[in-house]
């Protein structure tokens, strides 16, 4: 372990002699701390990592229609929208649909829950997208508040919230549900309809697929 990095990262020298030996016995003391899977899991994304592997088809689709719904909202209230790379950098199991997004000097992972309700996994994916956001906001000197809360244009925003089985934007001051999470409308009239084309086209599509599973 190294003291110097919080006791969380081990540093091996190409050149020592001892180095193999020394990062042998971290992995067995880590192993046996966090136990197999865990120690599994941890060398298989440090290995994806190094070598990002791409999504399955059908993760590509799961992941496309689950993040819709934010990307519509970032678009209808004029945002920059993510550049969502359809590759896994770390290993999710067995209970998420994982993937990267990318800006320059590196990058964030997301994922997509698989084993909760599809309020929750929608709530999931717009706290994650919500906090890039804000991060890029704030990265160009710009406030974090997105989104604006239309009640409270000045310094408040909504956040993220599940409210009657439905993924929903609340107020952060007064708590009211202001929309649900994929209906954020645009200023121009034209352009919020042309968003809510786009949303009710999606919801088909949605069905559609919902009832080809089963």
């Amino acid at each position: 372990m190294d003291p110097d990095n919080g006791g969380g990262f081990f540093n091996v020298r190409r050149d020592d002699p001892d180095g193999p030996e020394r990062l042998a016995q971290y992995h067995a003391d880590l192993r046996a701390r966090v136990g197999d899977e865990v120690f599994d899991r941890i060398q298989r994304s440090r290995a994806l990592g190094d070598s990002p592997r791409p999504l399955t088809d059908a993760q590509k689709e799961v992941l496309r229609q689950a993040v819709a719904p934010v990307l519509r909202d970032l678009e209808a209230t004029g945002q920059t929208l993510p550049d969502i790379r359809e590759e896994v950098h770390e290993d999710c199991g067995e209970d998420a649909v994982c993937a990267w997004i990318h800006h320059p000097g590196g990058g964030e992972g997301i994922r997509v829950w698989l084993n909760g309700s599809a309020a929750f996994q929608l709530y999931s994916l717009a706290e994650q997208l919500q906090s890039w956001k804000v991060d890029q906001l704030v990265d160009s000197g710009q406030g974090p508040w997105w989104p604006c809360c239309p009640q409270h244009p000045a310094g408040c925003r909504l956040e993220p919230d599940i409210d009657d089985e439905a993924a929903v934007w609340r107020c952060s001051r007064s708590g009211q549900v202001v929309a649900a999470i994929g209906s954020l409308r645009h200023p121009d009239p034209s352009v919020a309809a042309r968003f809510e084309k786009m949303a009710r086209r999606e919801q088909r599509r949605s069905a559609r697929t919902l009832r080809a599973s089963r």
